[in-house]
């Protein structure tokens, strides 16, 4: 249209009134899987391949890259439909526990906000899990635990130490087998939860776990859709005046709790396993069982060979940094002592040249 009719002009909204109906908009990607974003260029660039000028050896490369994709693909549709299985089979004593961390993320926020404390807002970690159960009419309900911390060391004590306190809640004792899913991030891809799962709270719990990985970098789960809306829950608080009035537009199931290391753990206990992070399941058996994807078939796990191992614990825990809360009794302080002494400099050097009447300069 402007090539035929170069003056026409036309305002935003007509511009967008007259656009195709097929036309889209951009989209950005977000938290995609290297792995697949790697794929999915190799086989751009093999289809790109001349195939009479390509070097072989190049070619015979990018094949493998690509032979590597497929079966990443293939892992990750095969641990999703277990999943998927997982949740259909749920019977009225069965849970399924899918648990995640979010992103630290900054609080103390309010309507009204001076620019420090904006860039120093405190920083806490939230630790969610997603129970998933049958109700009593066999409709699948969802419930949600939050366990909030100033400790922002994303490590196994901090999960087993939320599982041991979560599984004390009344609402699980009407289940007696726990399906355990996560990411495969390193806090919980480690042979430490292991030790905490299998020993630690078998031994508590009369109850039968199992502990599922999601494949790597896949799986946007139901714990970060509910983390969606708990900020988006914050964001609206924070500029929300009348807090009170604050409401969710749906009824969800949600509990908060507080973490708080309360002693130091002397030792860090892990079950040793031979190529662990091959593995995609575990469950208990005649001892700790594996499988490549987790079926939840007793036929189709493997006994392992386990050792334990234990070494002195000398990590180091991140806290995060308390803000001094603001007195609401008496006068508030508007400056520090450098800035009232810059400004009573200033005001005197006024003074001396437009003289102590002087107020306005407009």
């Amino acid at each position: 249209m402007k090539q035929e009719h170069p003056d026409i002009k036309l305002d935003l909204s007509t511009f967008y009134t007259m656009c195709p109906p097929n036309f889209k908009k951009a989209k950005k990607r977000v938290y995609m899987c290297s792995i697949c974003t790697k794929g999915e260029q190799s086989v751009n660039c093999l289809a790109r391949l001349n195939l009479f000028e390509a070097n072989k050896e190049t070619k015979r490369s990018i094949e493998y890259e690509i032979d590597l994709y497929k079966d990443h693909l293939s892992i990750k549709d095969m641990q999703s439909a277990a999943y998927k299985a997982c949740l259909d089979r749920l019977i009225s004593n069965d849970c399924v526990v899918v648990m995640g961390f979010k992103e630290n993320f900054k609080v103390d926020g309010g309507p009204v906000e001076i620019g420090a404390r904006f860039y120093t807002k405190s920083q806490i970690s939230d630790l969610g899990f997603a129970a998933i159960y049958i109700d009593s009419v066999g409709k699948k309900k969802y419930k949600y635990f939050n366990y909030m911390s100033e400790i922002l060391s994303h490590n196994p004590l901090y999960v087993s130490d939320c599982l041991s306190d979560l599984f004390r809640d009344t609402f699980f004792g009407r289940f007696n087998r726990i399906h355990l899913w996560s990411d495969s991030r390193p806090h919980f891809r480690l042979q430490e939860l292991l030790y905490s799962v299998f020993i630690n709270l078998t031994n508590i719990f009369n109850k039968i776990f199992t502990l599922n990985y999601f494949t790597e970098y896949h799986k946007k789960s139901v714990v970060d859709g509910h983390f969606d809306g708990l900020l988006e829950l914050i964001s609206t608080f924070e500029t929300t005046a009348a807090k009170s009035q604050t409401t969710h537009k749906d009824s969800v199931e949600v509990v908060f709790r507080i973490y708080r290391k309360n002693k130091s753990r002397d030792y860090i206990k892990r079950i040793i396993v031979k190529n662990f992070k091959s593995y995609m399941s575990f469950g208990m058996g005649d001892g700790i069982m594996d499988d490549s994807i987790s079926t939840l078939s007793p036929n189709d796990y493997f006994l392992l060979k386990i050792k334990l191992h234990v070494r002195v614990d000398d990590r180091l825990t991140k806290m995060s940094i308390p803000q001094i809360p603001v007195s609401t009794k008496g006068p508030i302080e508007l400056m520090g002592p450098n800035s009232q002494s810059t400004m009573d400099t200033r005001i005197n050097m006024i003074h001396n040249i437009f003289g102590s009447s002087q107020t306005s300069f407009t």
